[in-house]
């Protein structure tokens, strides 16, 4: 005989009724919205994630614009602190000229030391082209710790004749005190005190 059970036919589950419906392209339009807003709410953290990254792997990104022909290298940290450290020193130099100045040990020839000073100045960056001296000194200097060059000492001899002609030599003035009073007046900041032995001279009527 069947049970009171299945004659009862009692529920041992609970129907419950939908109330929302599945789309699902709705669905995927939403979960396409989120990813996309996300994407864009973290686009420059990303891309500055990436950048780092790319600095730190020595990525570059191909020679591919205009002036392609220049040099997309990946410079390490080493070289570039030295680059820096070299150029600095450089234009150190540079921008200080003249490098080398004098010092006159008398007071009257505090007037010739701009004269000697520029004269050093050409001769440093002008004859012996001292620009490309000074930037290999910088670079040995930063990278070896040790420079070493080569200069020559010139000298040289030559007679020089610088003729000038002046006012005839009165006869009642002595020539020995004429000479003295033209060596005063052509430099006069030197001391001309005594002129007298270790001179020549020839009188030539006009």
């Amino acid at each position: 005989m069947p049970s009171l059970i299945e004659k009862a036919k009692i529920r041992t589950t609970r129907l419950r009724k939908s109330f929302f419906k599945l789309d699902s392209e709705e669905i995927s339009t939403r979960l396409s919205g989120f990813y996309k807003t996300d994407s864009t709410d973290r686009s420059i953290d990303t891309d500055a994630r990436l950048q780092r990254l790319a600095k730190f792997r020595g990525w570059t990104e191909g020679r591919d614009w205009i002036g392609s022909e220049t040099s997309d290298a990946s410079i390490p940290d080493m070289m570039t602190s030295s680059l820096r450290v070299q150029d600095t020193l450089h234009n150190a130099v540079m921008t200080t000229r003249p490098v080398v100045t004098s010092k006159a040990l008398s007071p009257a020839n505090k007037i010739k030391q701009s004269k000697i000073d520029s004269l050093i100045d050409y001769q440093i960056f002008t004859e012996q082209n001292g620009e490309k001296m000074v930037e290999e000194l910088a670079e040995c200097f930063v990278n070896d710790g040790d420079f070493t060059v080569f200069i020559p000492w010139v000298k040289e001899k030559r007679k020089i004749v610088d003729l000038r002609v002046y006012t005839p030599i009165p006869p009642e003035v002595l020539p020995v005190v004429m000479f003295r009073e033209i060596m005063q007046k052509e430099f006069p900041e030197d001391e001309v005190t005594q002129l007298q032995d270790g001179w020549d001279w020839q009188v030539k009527e006009a």
